[in-house]
């Protein structure tokens, strides 16, 4: 299965924000709790156009099956805002294709340090990625909810 990634445009914004919406949902979150965190999961064509953010889209047969978005307001320290793999499409390496150019991105652009809120679910993926879960970090859309802190230092290596 050929996997191609490129950068996304302002254009793509609502199309990756219902794809994380579909993401998110495959985890078996309730209606209350997705629409909590529909803002959230929100890309804005703003966000897509501003310099601070990169954001890579990764490309099956034509359509948009994932994307990595990166906030890099601190060049040493960035954030990774969101990354969602079209449920369909898990377990088929887009993940993994988004991770490497995350970490070839940092080594470019010399950037030390990755952080991570990871959604639950998702935390398994960043560990076997290189990440490190360094604490807690609550929640931006519910109240109460705390998530896994992860970071990736220095991304000597790529992932392939």
């Amino acid at each position: 299965m050929s996997i191609i990634l490129r950068a996304a445009k302002p254009q793509d914004a609502a199309l990756l924000s219902s794809l994380a919406l579909r993401a998110k949902a495959h985890w078996a979150y309730s209606a209350d709790f997705m629409a909590s965190v529909e803002a959230e999961l929100t890309v804005s064509s703003a966000q897509l156009a501003n310099s601070d953010w990169l954001c890579q889209v990764a490309i099956c047969r034509g359509d948009i099956v994932g994307y990595a978005l990166l906030d890099t307001k601190n060049p040493v320290r960035w954030i990774l805002d969101a990354m969602f793999v079209e449920p369909k499409m898990m377990g088929h390496g887009v993940g993994r294709r988004l991770m490497a150019w995350v970490k070839t991105s940092m080594q470019q652009k010399q950037c030390l340090e990755l952080l991570i809120a990871s959604d639950p679910n998702a935390e398994s993926f960043y560990l076997r990625m290189g990440a490190e879960r360094i604490g807690e970090t609550p929640s931006d859309s519910i109240a109460g909810r705390v998530l896994p802190l992860l970071r990736i230092k220095e991304a000597a290596d790529a992932v392939e």
